[in-house]
């Protein structure tokens, strides 16, 4: 049995159905460029498919949004990805 956490759209959706200031779209932008370097850098692993569809998020009770990246089906170790 696999369990996941319930989300509450992908970024593709919130793209399509909401209008996002540009103060918003930053501020998004900055959490998402956060969780993508903390799997590269903290977990040493390289998702390498990331796009609106892959990149979750839930709404927290201060109506905020929680940004999570989704579908690590080709992710590399991150170590075996730098040649010297």
């Amino acid at each position: 049995m696999i369990v996941t956490e319930l989300m509450d759209g992908s970024l593709r959706d919130l793209i399509k159905n909401t209008y996002i200031s540009s103060y918003m779209a930053i501020e998004y932008m900055f959490q998402i460029v956060e969780i993508s370097f903390d799997s590269l850098y903290m977990k040493k692993v390289m998702h390498r498919d990331i796009k609106p569809e892959n990149i979750l998020f839930t709404r927290l009770q201060n109506g905020d949004k929680k940004f999570k990246l989704a579908d690590f089906g080709i992710a590399k170790a991150a170590l075996s990805l730098i040649h010297i």
